[in-house]
C-alpha cells in the first residue's frame, strides 16, 4: 500500500510538472537533420507560377516551382511520455550556384537581385501527398527586401547560363527562417512520432526578381536545409 501511495504521489507530481512546463524545461532541444527531407532538392521555377494562371508575356519578374521531400519519423523513446515540443525552427536557404535556361541565353542579364520569396508548405504523415494528419503553413511564408539574394552571371552556353548566388543586404538570418505555430508544432510532433514511418513535405516556392527575365526562362536553385530544431 505504501509503495502504491508513493507511486501515486510521484505520478501526480509528474503531471503537475508537465502541466507547468517544468518537465519540458528539463528536455534539451532536439536537432533534426534535414528535417523536411528537402536539403539538396532542386527547384525549377518558371513564369507564370503554377498557381498564377496568367498567359505568358515576353518577359517576367515572378517565377515559381514545386518541390517535395520525404523524411523519417524520429526516435522519441528517451523523451518523457506526455511531453511535447513547443516550437520548431528550420532555416531554408539556397546553394551558391544556380542556372537559368532559356531559348536565348544571350538575353539574360549580367546580374539581378531576388526581392521577394514566398513559400507554401504542406507536411503530412505518409510517404506521398494527401496523408493525415497534415498541416499547411497559414499564411504562407513571405520575405521581402530590396536585395535578398544577388545573382551574378559566371558562364553561358547558347541556352543556359550559370549564376553565382550571394546574400544580399536584406538577407537577414536566413532566406526562409521557418518557425511553426503551436498548432502546427503539435501536428508535426504527431506526424514524426506515430503513423507511417516515412513522411512527406511538399510546397511551392515563388521568387520576384529585380530585372525582367525572358518569359520562357527556367530558374533552377538547390535548397539547403541541413538542420531543424524541436524546442521543448
Amino acid at each position: 500500500m505504501r509503495i502504491f501511495r508513493i507511486a501515486l504521489v510521484v505520478g501526480g507530481l509528474a503531471l503537475v510538472l508537465s502541466a507547468c512546463g517544468l518537465v519540458n524545461s528539463l528536455v534539451p532541444n532536439q536537432t533534426v537533420a534535414n528535417p523536411l527531407g528537402i536539403n539538396g532538392t532542386q527547384v525549377t521555377m518558371t513564369s507564370p507560377p503554377p498557381t498564377a494562371g496568367l498567359a505568358p508575356q515576353a518577359t517576367a519578374t515572378t517565377f515559381g516551382g514545386a518541390f517535395h521531400g520525404t523524411f523519417s519519423d524520429i526516435d522519441a523513446s528517451k523523451i518523457p511520455s506526455g511531453v511535447k515540443p513547443n516550437g520548431f525552427d528550420a532555416d531554408i536557404n539556397v546553394a551558391a550556384t544556380a542556372t537559368i535556361t532559356t531559348s536565348s541565353a544571350g538575353s539574360l542579364p549580367a546580374s539581378f537581385d531576388v526581392t521577394e520569396v514566398t513559400l507554401n508548405l504542406t507536411v503530412n504523415d505518409g510517404p506521398t501527398a494527401g496523408g493525415t494528419p497534415s498541416f499547411t503553413l497559414t499564411p504562407p511564408y513571405d520575405h521581402k527586401g530590396t536585395s535578398l539574394l544577388h545573382f551574378t552571371k559566371t558562364s553561358c552556353t547558347a541556352t543556359e547560363c550559370t549564376y553565382s548566388v550571394t546574400q544580399g543586404p536584406d538577407f537577414g538570418s536566413a532566406l526562409i527562417a521557418l518557425a511553426l505555430s503551436s498548432s502546427d508544432v503539435n501536428t508535426l510532433w504527431t506526424i514524426v512520432t506515430s503513423g507511417q514511418p516515412t513522411n512527406y513535405a511538399s510546397g511551392v516556392a515563388t521568387v520576384t526578381v529585380s530585372t525582367p527575365l525572358p518569359s520562357d526562362a527556367a530558374l533552377t536553385v538547390t535548397l539547403v536545409s541541413k538542420d531543424g530544431t524541436l524546442k521543448f
